[in-house]
């Protein structure tokens, strides 16, 4: 099973910047150039950060890519030869108290080791 695609808000901001109408922005509706124009800008895309919701809303406690979509021996992303994911990039959640920077560690070690084999 694949990760879910992007919410379309950032699809539609990423067509934007590489210039492509967003009622065009199926695979099969562009071309080579226009694609590869669209993967670059989307791994290019630079989020600005203009300010906080405060201390009370903090901390992040869910979401992220699910678990089911990784090998959790070697932490690669499943269908996505040599792409892994460790860290707070997974979703897990669990009590607060330094278990966020052990599971951080933990699946970084698991991914390290699997690619240094690889």
């Amino acid at each position: 099973m694949l990760p879910a695609p992007p919410p379309r808000r950032i699809l539609d901001v990423v067509a934007r910047r590489a210039g492509i109408e967003s009622g065009e922005l199926r695979a099969n509706k562009l071309d080579r150039e226009s694609r590869h124009l669209f993967v670059e800008t989307l791994k290019g895309l630079a989020v600005e950060i203009d300010g906080t919701l405060g201390f009370d809303q903090a901390e992040v406690t869910a979401g992220g890519l699910a678990l089911s979509h990784v090998d959790r021996g070697t932490m690669r992303v499943k269908g996505f030869e040599n792409l892994y994911a460790c860290g707070e990039i997974l979703d897990l959640a669990g009590p607060i108290g330094g278990f966020n920077f052990q599971a951080a560690f933990a699946t970084a070690e698991l991914a390290a080791r699997d690619a240094v084999r690889g």
